[in-house]
């Protein structure tokens, strides 16, 4: 099961975003889109260069070797956290 049918089983509302479309991954309707660079470049501080015309991230231990994705819910942090410890394996 992913996080996001976890926590929505738990009738809490949870989506992604598409990185290179910004566009929700589970909400049908939404046509709104998350600037995923812009949003790292402003709140992270993570440099940006030009990759084939994209924007990508540099971040400061990785390069450009990550592909972001965030993630949105409004599941109070200790659902959040018993759900991201179902996936724990070891």
């Amino acid at each position: 099961a992913s996080l996001a049918k976890i926590l929505i089983s738990y009738n809490y509302w949870a989506d992604y975003c598409d990185p290179a479309s910004g566009l929700p991954m589970i909400a049908e309707d939404g046509n709104v889109v998350f600037p995923e660079v812009a949003c790292f470049e402003r709140l992270r501080k993570y440099r940006t260069s030009s990759a084939g015309g994209c924007r990508v991230i540099v971040h400061p231990a990785w390069g450009t070797n990550i592909y972001p994705a965030t993630f949105f819910t409004n599941a109070p942090s200790e659902v959040l956290f018993k759900a991201l410890a179902s996936f724990n394996t070891t």
